[in-house]
């Protein structure tokens, strides 16, 4: 199995969606590029009826993150996404059948200062907004988790390269 590596930003950013023309849009689709800053931070497709929920979540500042991971061939391929909090009981309920996890037994009692929510994390789900990938040849750090985290601060500082202009790029360092 491949290794998944998220890589969040400390801080809420603001995000603006906006749609954009892409021919390769599906029918009931539409695309939308995702602006920090004044500039792209992703591009990515949503149903049209997922459009207003998408402009809801980024009323307010938002977390971002991307998960990346590394092919065979070292390159990394990665999502950027909306980190987003999920309430409890929005979840799924799990199985009752499922056993109880014996690991939590062993926990130390949380200290009397923090508050009573020690043990029970905030559930987080993260939101795929669009693609960044990193050819094998541009890699600067021995690990994904490097990589990564330079592709997530060039994405969100405006220095990001799109895929098709560092393609020509190569080609025409090739040649």
């Amino acid at each position: 199995m491949e290794q998944l590596v998220v890589i969040t930003h400390p801080d809420p950013v603001v995000l603006e969606a906006r749609t954009i023309y892409d021919v390769s849009t599906p029918d009931g689709s539409v695309a939308l590029g995702y602006y920090y800053d004044g500039h792209v931070l992703a591009r990515g497709v949503v149903a049209n009826d997922a459009l207003d929920a998408i402009q809801g979540l980024l009323r307010t500042p938002v977390s971002v993150a991307i998960a990346a991971t590394e092919d065979e061939g070292g390159n990394i391929e990665a999502r950027v996404c909306l980190v987003l909090p999920v309430e409890p009981e929005d979840m799924p309920a799990g199985s009752e059948e499922e056993p109880p996890e014996p690991w939590r037994a062993s926990l130390p009692a949380p200290p009397t200062e923090l508050e009573s929510d020690y043990q029970d994390p905030p559930k987080l789900a993260l939101l795929p907004i669009g693609n960044a990938v990193r050819g094998a040849s541009h890699r600067n750090h021995p690990d994904v988790a490097g990589d990564a985290k330079e592709m997530l601060h060039n994405l969100l500082s405006g220095r990001s390269h799109d895929a098709v202009m560092r393609a020509i790029d190569d080609l025409l360092d090739s040649l």
